[in-house]
């Protein structure tokens, strides 16, 4: 398979939402309704057909700084 420098992009993002989950201890579902997207939507970010929206970036970084963690 060969990877596009955006398609690279997309995974590398895709793996950092879901480190991010892990870190956090939640399931995509929580993370999801947290954030104010559907499942479904949230599952494409973890699995890189698409990337969130800077707002959706921004609001999962702010519930990492709020963990803690």
């Amino acid at each position: 398979m060969r990877y596009t420098n955006n398609s690279l992009e997309t995974t590398m993002q895709a793996e950092e939402v879901k480190m991010l989950r892990s870190k956090l201890k939640l399931t995509q579902e929580q993370m999801a309704q947290r954030i104010g997207v559907s499942y479904s939507t949230y599952n494409k970010w973890e699995n890189g057909k698409c990337k969130p929206s800077r707002l959706a970036v921004e609001k999962m970084k702010g519930m990492e700084a709020a963990s803690g963690r």
